[in-house]
This record gives structure tokens, sequence and C-alpha cells, in this order.
């Protein structure tokens, strides 16, 4: 197009040919994460997919993964502080702390965007790091991983989180699709 119906213009200034990818949603990569990680996992997931590739990628540093992601062609990544809730054995079995995403998110700004993250059953304390990793350090939305809690998105304990994300005019990403876990 030449632009003069608005489209953009290959090759004018900022435009590239080519397109990179952003990956929506992506957990903590260092190597000590993902290891607590596959501790803490033992007996809660139901994972062919990460027998099959060998396990989730742990970086034995951040500019290793952006290295791995500039060989993909991805632009920017997402970073989730993820809380996931165990349905058979009722503990938090990830619980990703604020600090953890940070590591991403000040020394590289450019490349990984923090997702907050939220407890249904620690909400006053959800909130408030919801406000702080908002207000002061830049992210751009909540992370929910909502099965292992077992309540609906329309649940009770749901709604501080959503007029919380109104307030601060940032979006909630659920996952509301298939996961891993093992549940009933």
């Amino acid at each position: 197009m030449d632009g003069r119906r608005g489209g953009p213009v290959r090759g004018g200034r900022g435009m590239t040919d080519e397109v990179k990818a952003i990956d929506c949603m992506y957990y903590v990569a260092t190597r000590e994460f993902i290891e607590r990680w596959n501790r803490a996992k033992e007996g809660e997931l139901v994972c062919r997919m990460e027998r099959a590739i060998g396990g989730l990628p742990a970086y034995d540093s951040i500019e290793e993964m952006i290295r791995q992601m500039d060989e993909a062609g991805v632009e920017r990544v997402f970073i989730a502080q993820c809380k996931m809730w165990s349905y058979w054995r009722k503990w938090m079995y990830m619980d990703t702390q604020l600090e953890e995403v940070l590591q991403y998110t000040q020394r590289y700004p450019d490349r990984f965007v923090g997702l907050a993250g939220y407890n249904p059953y620690r909400i006053t304390e959800s909130l408030r790091e919801i406000e702080i990793a908002v207000k002061q350090y830049g992210f751009k939305g909540v992370y929910v991983h909502i099965y292992g809690f077992d309540i609906p998105l329309h649940d009770r304990k749901m709604y501080p989180l959503y007029a919380k994300c109104v307030e601060l005019d940032v979006p909630v990403s659920l996952q509301v699709g298939h996961v891993l876990e093992a549940m009933p």
C-alpha cells in the first residue's frame, strides 16, 4: 500500500518487512524457578506435552532466553506472576513472587511485560500487590490461572479483582481453556 488510504507503507519510517511474534503468556523461566516448579508439581500435573518436549524450557540467564527469543523471531514476552492452587492437595504449588517477574521487566523493559497474579483465597493481599505491580512497576495486566481454585469466573471472590482492574484500567487474562493439571 502507498499510505494514501491509511494503510502502512512498507519501508516507511519505523516499519520493517519482518513481523515478529509476541508471546502473550509465559512463566518465569530461570533454571532455579523451573527446578522449584518441577519439584512442587510432582503428583499435580498430567503433562504429556512437557514429557514430549523434555519439560518446560529453563534458561541459565535472561540473556540466554532473549537470544533464543531472537532466534525464534519473538519480539516481546508477557511474563505472568502465576498463582496455581492444587485442587487435590489444597496448597499453592506455584506462587510466583513479584520480584521474580521484576528481574525480567526491570532489566529488559523493551522485551518483557509484567502480568500480576491473583489468589482468590488471599484477596486483600493480592489486590495490594496488583496495585503495586501496576502503579509502581508498570505491569500491563493481571493473569489468573483459576482451575485449581475450583471457583467459577463469576464467583464473588473474583469481583474485587475485576473492580481493581477497572480502577487501574488494566485487562484480566484468564486461563479458561484446557489445562495440564490433574482435575476431576
